[in-house]
């Protein structure tokens, strides 16, 4: 199971799927012994980005995790989904809507051993 495997990752990438890169780029990244990718961002997130990543990680053994941002952009595949809870946010969403919408509208899709929360704080 993913989260026990979680515990012992010591390093992790993250690639933002609206951002371009290069093959040569990833490879290094996904061959440098980093314990996992998390695939996510904040603006530009889109299903075909973020599937367009996925296919370009899956061509190595590394974990793929997707940070669910934009619920357009869940998709199967992955070996985790974390979604954020931002504690300090003045936006609701953040805190707990984000999860509520992402297990309405694609609960089928996935296990819910791999759906994480991710909680974060941001310093104003």
């Amino acid at each position: 199971m993913i989260q026990q495997e979680m515990k012992t990752w010591k390093h992790v990438f993250k690639v933002d799927p609206a951002r371009s890169f290069t093959e040569e780029w990833l490879a290094d990244i996904c061959e440098s012994g980093t314990d996992a990718i998390i695939v996510g961002g904040s603006d530009g997130i889109t299903i075909d980005n973020v599937t367009e990543c996925l296919a370009a990680i899956r061509r190595y053994s590394v974990p793929c995790v997707l940070e669910v941002t934009e619920l357009e952009a869940l998709t199967p595949g992955f070996d985790a989904y974390f979604i954020p809870v931002v504690l300090n946010s003045h936006n609701p969403a953040f805190i707990s809507g984000l999860h509520q919408q992402a297990l309405k509208a694609h609960g089928q899709l996935l296990d819910m051993a791999d759906v994480i929360g991710e909680v974060l704080h941001f310093k104003s």
